[in-house]
């Protein structure tokens, strides 16, 4: 599909299909958050917990991809990506719905309840944020990106709040309301808007799932493949931090446990104030320069904490979320709110760029299939960050470590984005 030199942005669209984002977000902070309870109630140790809440990685690694690549190589009635939406979602929500119930009755039924959930999200969660790339052209793809990613931050903010609130009344009940909120937003999405049968992705017809692993390393300048690495690598310090940031809460701000995971929650606060910000940064300044900046703002804020004097966190304890009076109790509370704002909209302005940046080296009919390697790379630093990161911390005795451990990663990520080329940057509209 033809770009005009400065296309105008389509806002209805866009937030009609960051609505659908919105839907498919509500779903995955409940699973976070209470599924290792329902683990935890069978006598589980931490650890059998931790490696059975990383099943929707491996899904992922092997799901993804194929669904990816093989939404590119669909098109009937309903069109190239809806009919995964179509397919799956029901399942999903049926998995979710179950999961209450099956914890009820035993381990496997849970089990059973928590593979078809991670499955049928993975089938179609990559043919869903494809359409990015199919309904926007290159131009506008950050700024798009911005406002989707807007919606599925405002949407996990929300399930926390509401999710616990309803979690509180009676388990059952976020687990049933959210999927049927989820069912009600994506068939809106889906008999709202129409899939272009000329996208702007391409219309070549996609070579499959192993050519599209081959077009990483035959590509002339291998710009996709530097990208996903990059990815990778400063993906697998931020899932270090976000996995012990309650422990090193616990241990060395003195919170208690609630408290310490309430503070991380000023993190993706900061992406609902960056996500539309940072779509127009990249489209002004260019999507490699934008994350090339934030990743070294990240490396340097994460540093800061790293450094934070014990005696400036004495008190820390008082803090509550709810309390807004207590998040001024200490100059090192008030600090730490300040640099968790900062992380968080960087990396929130670095999400916004980074997928409409691998899309623009896609090759023609592969939206789908790069989707999938994208999530790929988010699932293997997914498994590696937090068993690394642990073992650092067993090994220093000091959960102060991750703060050095993270940095390290996020600026082996920035090194490696300085070899990516930007041949076109984006056009603002």
């Amino acid at each position: 599909m033809p770009e005009s030199p400065s296309p105008k942005m389509p806002w209805g669209r866009t937030f009609l299909l960051g609505f659908g984002f919105f839907g498919i977000s509500l779903l995955w902070p409940l699973y976070d958050s209470f599924v290792p309870l329902f683990l935890r109630n069978f006598g589980l140790s931490n650890r059998v917990v931790g490696l059975g809440m990383t099943i929707d990685n491996y899904v992922n690694m092997f799901i993804q991809p194929w669904a990816g690549t093989r939404s590119d190589r669909t098109w009937n009635r309903f069109g190239r990506r809806f009919p995964f939406i179509i397919a799956a979602a029901p399942l999903a929500a049926l998995g979710m719905f179950a999961m209450p119930f099956a914890a009820d009755r035993s381990l496997m039924l849970l089990f059973a309840a928590m593979f078809l959930f991670t499955l049928s999200m993975a089938f179609f969660r990559t043919p869903t944020v494809a359409l990015l790339g199919d309904m926007f052209p290159d131009t506008l793809r950050s700024k798009a990106n911005g406002i989707i990613n807007f919606m599925g931050v405002f949407a996990g903010v929300l399930a926390f709040v509401l999710g616990g609130i309803l979690f509180d009344m009676a388990s059952w009940y976020p687990f049933v309301a959210f999927p049927i909120a989820m069912l009600l937003i994506l068939a809106i999405l889906v008999t709202r808007i129409r899939e272009p049968e000329v996208p702007y992705g391409g219309n070549e017809p996609s070579p499959g799932l192993r050519e599209t692993f081959r077009s990483l390393w035959n590509d002339s300048d291998r710009n996709a493949l530097i990208i996903l690495l990059a990815l990778l690598l400063w993906s697998v310090g931020i899932t270090a931090v976000q996995a012990f940031w309650t422990l090193f809460g616990v241990n060395e701000l003195g919170l208690a446990e609630g408290a310490a995971s309430q503070l991380l929650s000023f993190y993706p606060l900061a992406g609902l104030l960056s996500a539309i910000p940072g779509g127009y940064l990249g489209a002004a300044i260019g999507r490699r320069n934008t994350i090339i900046i934030m990743l070294a703002i990240v490396a340097a804020l994460l540093g800061v904490i790293f450094w934070i004097p014990a005696e400036m966190l004495s008190g820390a304890g008082a803090f509550t979320l709810m309390a807004p009076n207590t998040w001024f109790a200490t100059r090192g509370i008030q600090l730490i709110i300040l640099l968790l704002l900062g992380v968080g909209g960087a990396m929130t302005i670095v999400t916004v760029n980074i997928l409409p940046l691998l899309f623009h080296n896609a090759p023609d009919g592969q939206i789908g299939g790069f989707t999938g390697l994208y999530y790929v790379a988010g699932s293997i630093a997914s498994i590696l960050g937090p068993p690394l990161g642990g073992t650092l911390a067993d090994l220093t005795g000091s959960y102060r470590s991750i703060l050095l451990f993270a940095p390290f990663w996020v600026i082996l990520g920035l090194i490696v984005m300085l070899f990516v080329r930007e041949q076109r940057p984006p056009v603002a509209a």
